[in-house]
């Protein structure tokens, strides 16, 4: 999220110039005598980003359009700068340069979250026989499928099992693994978030194969276009058929996503 201002080279600078002025400061040809300017350049502020309806208040309150801009440029703008959003701002009464000065200071769009995953694999015996975790996110309006990951957890797990005797009758092998996946989606609003295992290393979707159907885990989360964090936690537990020596099942999967 962009707060302060860079003074990176070809970076434009909207505000410094004087009202009748359009035209934007380049800082790779800027120069200037006057320590306010240099000041106001390095302005931050710690206040939270600006939301759209925060906005579209002040503007009704007849705030002026320096005022805003300052504001929107020191603190960012939590908002999608899509047409609604400047059709909004334009009925609550702010002016065109305020209005195009959203687009400037608005958080960059949400394109992908982390996706943590831990993952504990727990077997009577040895891990060597673990499967392939699959994950499979689908936009759920339009169907589409967003991203499509696998891991092979054999080779994962190799040099990560410990033995849990917490049951001396019933003792066995735990493998834990950690690793995060970077899912990457431009489509916002409800994603679904399939979870499966297999010992198969071809699958290319988890919609529609019987032999993994049984095995596959539903979620449905919010996806924002624009957040201040945008981070998910996948803690799972995969546990082996103690009579079927390849069939892991998803034990427990919880799914966790912090956007705020």
């Amino acid at each position: 999220m962009r707060h302060a201002l860079p003074l990176a080279l070809g970076f434009a600078v909207f505000g410094l110039a004087t009202a009748a002025s359009a035209s934007p400061i380049n800082l790779q040809s800027f120069k200037t005598e006057d320590p306010a300017v240099w000041e106001r350049l390095q302005r931050v502020s710690n206040s939270m980003p600006l939301t759209l309806g925060e906005l579209e208040k002040l503007a009704q309150a007849g705030v002026g359009e320096p005022a805003l801009r300052e504001m929107m440029r020191t603190r960012g703008v939590l908002a999608l700068a899509d047409a609604d959003a400047l059709i909004r701002l334009k009925k609550a009464g702010a002016s065109d340069g305020t209005i195009s000065a959203l687009s400037a200071y608005a958080v960059r769009p949400n394109d992908r979250f982390k996706l943590s995953i831990n993952a504990d694999l727990v077997s009577p015996n040895t891990i060597g026989s673990a499967p392939y975790l699959y994950i499979e996110v689908i936009h759920a309006d339009s169907k589409r499928q967003e991203a499509f990951y696998f891991a092979d957890l054999r080779r994962m797990s190799r040099g990560a099992t410990r033995q849990d005797r917490s049951d001396l009758s019933l003792p066995v092998s735990v493998a834990g693994v950690s690793f995060n996946v970077p899912i990457r989606s431009r489509r916002y609003g409800k994603l679904t978030v399939l979870i499966g295992v297999s010992q198969r290393a071809d699958l290319q979707t988890l919609v529609g194969h019987k032999a993994t159907a049984s095995r596959v885990k539903r979620h449905t989360i919010e996806y924002p276009a624009v957040s201040l964090d945008n981070r998910c936690r996948l803690n799972l537990r995969l546990s082996r058929d103690p009579s079927i020596k390849d069939l892991y099942t998803v034990q427990r999967d919880d799914l966790l996503c912090y956007w705020d």
